[in-house]
């Protein structure tokens, strides 16, 4: 996989996509609990941290792809992708480090791992992720649900060739 670039915010330094390491594994832990709360700010952080510290290293880092975006030498956000099922399992970004072309760097690493459609879950509250993937040419499949939380999301697809 090459690596990917993209600016790490008002002062464009480059981000680097790697692959996820174990000295990422704490940092990741805050990028998430930022990036879902400014996601939904609804959302029990504190009620929800536990259980991510456990399924991360548990269930994705052993069975998925988990890449990261590095930026100043600190991780600026994560994707998590199953190539058995063409399936993204999460893309988080550093609120601080929106817009700065992070996610479509890390999604752009996604492509060059499966030139198939890829699918995933988008909660309906979290109406930015919405935005950014429909601007990446993603197609809204239908109403769904988390199989583990049960909170309403969409399912989406990012085509073929998109990307």
């Amino acid at each position: 996989m090459a690596a990917g670039r993209a600016g790490c915010g008002p002062v464009v330094t480059p981000a680097a996509i790697r692959p996820f390491a174990k000295a990422d594994l704490e940092p990741s832990y805050g990028v998430w609990r930022r990036a879902w709360a400014a996601a939904v700010p609804s959302l029990d952080m504190d009620a929800l941290e536990p259980g991510w510290r456990r399924q991360l290293p548990a269930e994705y880092l052993p069975a998925r792809i988990v890449l990261a975006a590095e930026c100043d030498r600190a991780l600026a956000g994560f994707a998590i992708f199953d190539p058995a099922r063409s399936w993204l399992d999460q893309l988080v970004v550093d609120p601080a480090r929106h817009r700065a072309g992070i996610g479509r760097a890390l999604m752009a690493a996604i492509r060059d791992l499966e030139a198939g459609p890829i699918e995933f879950r988008v909660m309906q509250a979290n109406a930015g992720a919405i935005a950014f993937y429909e601007r990446l040419g993603c197609v809204r499949l239908r109403p769904d649900a988390s199989p583990t939380t049960g909170w309403p999301s969409w399912r989406y697809v990012w085509p073929a060739g998109r990307g």
